[in-house]
């Protein structure tokens, strides 16, 4: 009988041994403290809900109005000049 010598696995990586198996895929080691050092915050809200998705002539509709009431709130000379602003508006766009 011929003797057969088993094959000899070579790994690629010169620290590892050919044989040995991947043991640990993952662990959670530390990511907790690191996560508490500066603490753990809410989310910050936006100053503002977002218009996108909404329909577009309510939008439109909500800036001309939120400019009248600034213009109502700063007092009767910012309010006139905006009258008379949005009036010309009008008339250009024969509305």
């Amino acid at each position: 009988l011929a003797q057969v010598e088993a094959p000899i696995l070579v790994s690629r990586s010169p620290f590892v041994p050919a044989r040995m198996a991947k043991s640990k895929n993952h662990t959670a080691h530390n990511q907790s403290k690191k996560n508490h050092r500066n603490g753990i915050h809410r989310t910050r809200r936006p100053l503002r809900p977002s218009k996108k998705g909404q329909d577009q002539k309510m939008v439109r509709n909500a800036k001309f109005a939120l400019k009248g009431a600034l213009a109502k709130r700063a007092g009767e000379e910012v309010w006139d000049k905006y009258v008379e602003k949005r009036d010309a508006g009008r008339e250009r766009r024969g509305a």
